[in-house]
C-alpha cells in the first residue's frame, strides 16, 4: 500500500552533496567553462563549421536518390515525389544563403547555397517531366506546392 504523496518504491534518490565535499563529487561530472574552451572542438571552429557544410550537403543531397529513380521510371514515379519538401528547401536555403551573405556569416552560406542549387535542379527535373514528358499526377499540376 502506498501513501499518496510518497515515491514509488522502485526509485532510488540519491542525496545531492552539499558543502565542500560536494565540489569535490561533482567536479568529474559537471564541465567547467575553463575546460570546455580548452577542448580541441572548441579551440578550432573550423572543424565545427566543416561537420556543419558535411551535414547540410548529406541532407540536400538525400533527394538525388528520388529524383533517379524518376529518370530510371521514365517519370511514373512522379506521384511519389511531394512537391512541398523541394519548395520548401528551396525558400529554406535561400533564406539562409541571404542571411549569410548579407549579415555577413560565411559558414552559412556554403551548404545553403548546394542546398539552393540542387532544389533549383530538383524542382527543374519534376516540373520539365510535368510540362515537356506529359507526365500528370495531382500533386505536381499546375497548383503544385498551393
Amino acid at each position: 500500500s502506498s501513501v499518496q504523496g510518497s515515491r514509488p518504491q522502485h526509485f532510488i534518490v540519491f542525496p545531492r552533496p552539499r558543502g565542500p565535499r560536494a565540489e569535490r563529487v561533482m567536479a568529474p561530472v559537471l564541465p567547467t567553462l575553463q575546460s570546455l574552451e580548452s577542448a580541441s572542438i572548441f579551440s578550432h571552429p573550423e572543424y565545427v563549421e566543416a561537420a556543419a557544410t558535411l551535414f547540410c550537403a548529406f541532407f540536400f543531397l538525400s533527394p538525388c536518390v528520388q529524383i533517379v529513380q524518376l529518370f530510371a521510371s521514365r517519370g511514373s514515379t512522379l506521384g511519389a515525389i511531394n512537391p512541398l519538401t523541394m519548395i520548401l528547401m528551396f525558400f529554406n536555403c535561400s533564406l539562409w544563403t541571404s542571411w549569410g551573405v548579407f549579415l555577413p556569416m560565411a559558414p552559412a552560406v556554403p551548404g545553403n547555397l548546394l542546398g539552393l542549387i540542387a532544389s533549383v535542379c530538383y524542382l527543374s527535373v519534376c516540373w520539365c517531366f510535368v510540362g515537356c514528358g506529359g507526365v500528370r499526377t495531382p500533386a505536381w499540376g499546375l497548383y503544385a506546392g498551393a
